[in-house]
């Protein structure tokens, strides 16, 4: 008999700084021209229900997530860990038991303040939630624009509870800043073989037989 027990995670995180606009202005009477980046992305997410969902959330929730007494975001990012649960047994070079759980959570990060001074502290660094598996698009929705506006409540009691902190403390006149920036990247490559594990699960134990017989045989 042969098991195979395999655990697959596919991370995958956008995140969007909102005080960058989406739109570049454009020379002459031409339209402004939209960031490359952005282009790229929704051109990756094309045909995915949960990119695209995810990439539909980041643009509604730069113009749309504002609340009395809080500034906007200037840095909003969703993460999912698409987990996939293989367990597969063989026995007499046969599948016998094959075993397969899915789940989705989602982590949304929501940065209030400048990269120099932000949120992420405390109930700023982040809500997570399950997602739908259906890949349905307004359910999907629903439950990231829910974990975003509640990160960004956390967010605003976050900054206020750093900053009178920091009041306490005598701090250096040149703080290394909170959040560093850097280029965008983006890179899609998701692969998924079910059929090669159970090949390989079913040789194993096709292997053991052999093994099992050529010692018996040997005495």
């Amino acid at each position: 008999m042969s098991a195979l027990h395999r655990k697959l995670a596919f991370a995958l995180a956008l995140a969007m700084a909102p005080c960058v606009p989406l739109l570049r202005a454009a020379s002459g009477d031409s339209k402004p021209a939209l960031d490359p980046a952005w282009v790229a992305a929704r051109a990756a997410a094309r045909g995915d229900g949960l990119l695209e969902a995810l990439l539909t959330e980041l643009e509604r929730s730069k113009s749309r997530l504002k609340m009395d007494q809080v500034q906007p975001p200037y840095f909003i990012e969703y993460r999912v860990n698409d987990v996939e649960d293989y367990g597969a047994e063989a026995a007499f070079g046969a599948l016998r038991e094959n075993q397969h759980t899915h789940f989705r959570v989602l982590r949304v990060i929501v940065r209030i303040g400048d990269y120099k001074q932000d949120s992420f502290y405390g109930p700023g660094q982040g809500e997570s939630t399950i997602l739908p598996l259906d890949n349905d698009s307004l359910a999907l929705r629903h439950q990231i624009w829910l974990a975003t506006d509640e990160a960004y409540k956390d967010a605003g009691q976050a900054l206020a509870e750093k900053q009178a902190e920091l009041k306490r403390f005598t701090t250096d006149a040149n703080p290394v800043d909170d959040f560093a920036k850097s280029a965008p990247l983006i890179a899609v490559d998701l692969e998924e073989n079910s059929r090669g594990r159970h090949r390989l699960v079913s040789s194993v134990s096709r292997r053991a037989i052999r093994h099992r017989v050529r010692a018996l045989l040997r005495h």
